[in-house]
């Protein structure tokens, strides 16, 4: 799982919007530490919560049913079997060996020069979401 804070995100946005050289440059704020998905599933069973991994093929199929049924989600079905900006290959093709690696370049050299540093994300961040997430009954 790639996750950033969104205060740090929202900070990188409003800097760049202020760089006249930040014009026409791509920044991927890609976090170099990643969680895996059993991090999420051992942090969600502390709650009670259960998540089944599911090979992609499966999953589309489950997302599918549920965002029929839920309209405001049909948009982001379709950019998973849309072809990817640049590459004749779907979302699922380019991740179905991994997660392909972005330059991250762009992106840490104004992270830099703003003073934010990408957050480590692991286990205690996942169970500050969670715990958030829990507050507010979004896993009841």
């Amino acid at each position: 799982l790639d996750l950033n804070p969104v205060d740090m995100v929202a900070q990188f946005i409003a800097s760049a919007m202020h760089k006249h050289s930040a014009i026409g440059q791509v920044y991927n704020l890609s976090n170099p530490s990643r969680l895996s998905l059993g991090v999420l599933q051992s942090a969600l069973s502390e709650y009670g919560s259960s998540v089944a991994v599911l090979p992609y093929n499966e999953w589309l199929i489950e997302f599918n049913d549920i965002a029929k049924q839920h309209p405001n989600l049909a948009d982001m079905h379709a950019a998973f079997g849309e072809k990817v900006c640049g590459t004749d290959q779907t979302l699922a093709q380019l991740c179905a060996f991994g997660i392909p690696k972005v330059d991250r370049q762009n992106a840490d050299a104004h992270m830099q020069s703003i003073g934010v540093d990408h957050v480590r994300v692991g286990p205690a961040i996942m169970k500050t979401y969670i715990d958030y997430l829990d507050r507010i009954n979004f896993l009841a």
